[in-house]
């Protein structure tokens, strides 16, 4: 069964169901970091340029409306202990903490504002701070972009679901290794947990909000 024959499948009983875009977005970017996008890394795919080129146009078009960007990228310990057996023992461990591996990539660096969350496993909220962030933002729409789609995109994105974000992923914004598993995890994302669309859909969608975020101010009222 190719990819068109399980998606006419699927829509026939039920699922591709349309969840929408909501009213207080966020745009995350999950491990696009130096362990993941330099040439020199094994764990590297010139397969990221083109969506890491996709998600600097959508950070632009975030930062317009003044929408959330929260940097999510692994950091481990060298010896992984702070990471799950299977991690330890089914990936490699290339994202050691303190090392150019740890960077984000050059091409959509972080400006001021912008947030950054650690993890250490694929699941960018298993015990981090993301859901926190996202609910002192009050955001109901996560838009999910980076690497790699069947690994930490799809744990990022199940979760995202489970919290009851409305989750969105645009589709030229996330890539991996293997283009199997990139095309048949959309196929199951879109079916039961968010809406894979074309970036253009969001970029549009984007453009309409009112820049609102602008009056919520996030600094403690403290001396330093």
């Amino acid at each position: 069964m190719n990819a068109d024959e399980e998606r006419r499948m699927l829509t026939k009983v039920g699922f591709f169901g349309t969840i929408g875009f909501g009213s207080r977005p966020a745009v995350v970017i999950v491990d696009i970091q130096r362990s993941h996008t330099d040439p020199t890394s094994p764990l590297a795919t010139p397969r990221l340029d083109e969506p890491i080129r996709q998600i600097k146009l959508l950070i632009g078009e975030a930062r317009n409306r003044s929408v959330p960007i929260i940097y999510v990228t692994t950091e481990l310990r060298k010896d992984g202990a702070d990471t799950t057996i299977a991690e330890r023992a089914k990936s490699p461990v290339m994202e050691i903490e303190k090392t150019k591996w740890v960077e984000i990539d050059e091409r959509i660096t972080p400006e001021s504002g912008d947030f950054h969350v650690v993890k250490k496993c694929a699941d960018g909220f298993f015990n981090t701070s993301l859901d926190a962030v996202l609910r002192s933002l009050d955001v109901d729409t996560v838009i999910v972009t980076g690497c790699s789609t069947s690994h930490c995109i799809r744990a990022t994105v199940e979760h995202s679901s489970f919290l009851g974000y409305r989750t969105i992923v645009p589709k030229e914004c996330v890539g991996d290794r293997a283009v199997n598993a990139h095309e048949q995890n959309l196929i199951d994302m879109d079916s039961a947990y968010a809406d894979v669309v074309p970036l253009k859909d969001v970029v549009t969608y984007i453009s309409k909000l009112p820049n609102q975020f602008k009056k919520m101010n996030y600094q403690k009222q403290v001396p330093l």
